[in-house]
């Protein structure tokens, strides 16, 4: 079987960023002064994982803090390929986040998060493993069936993923 390279759809048109075609392939790219960071939420080797806002509203960062030119390539490569995607089980990518004066770069996606406060708990969960963590540690009457949906929703949006011959 042959591996098969995404398809890579022209860029969706934005309003609301600036467009540096230079730095980022026609991307859409945020001003580092419009993000705000609020907290850290998730760590790997690649980068890290912020809670930012942007124009009053909640968004994720996702920073390389690799700076060789292959993890840069590799990162444009996931940015595209994110700007083309479109659905419902699949975070949403905003723009691209660059600061000039550090070179650190970034991905702004829509934040999801699971509040678990209106059934009696001070948790929030911020990933597919957090939540599911939850509903095995703690009682939460009521979602039984949860792990269903879960994996019913995963399962659509691989086969878009697939589809689409992303994965």
């Amino acid at each position: 079987m042959a591996f098969k390279l995404p398809k890579l759809l022209p860029p969706r048109k934005r309003t609301a960023v600036i467009f540096d075609k230079n730095l980022t392939d026609g991307l859409p790219l945020c001003r580092p002064s419009d993000v705000k960071r609020l907290k850290t939420i998730g760590r790997g080797s690649y980068g890290h994982i912020s809670l930012c806002q942007m124009q009053g509203k909640d968004y994720v960062l996702k920073e390389l803090i690799v700076d060789d030119a292959d993890s840069k390539k590799l990162f444009l490569k996931e940015a595209r390929v994110m700007n083309n995607l479109n659905h419902q089980n699949i975070v949403k990518f905003n723009s691209i986040y660059k600061e000039t004066e550090i070179g650190n770069h970034g991905i702004i996606m829509e934040y999801l998060a699971f509040n678990f406060e209106p059934f009696g708990q001070e948790f929030v969960a911020h990933s597919l493993r957090d939540l599911l963590k939850c509903i095995d540690n703690y009682d939460c009457e009521g979602f039984e069936h949860l792990h269903q949906f879960v994996a019913t929703d995963v399962c659509s949006g691989l086969s878009y993923l697939h589809d689409n011959n992303i994965v």
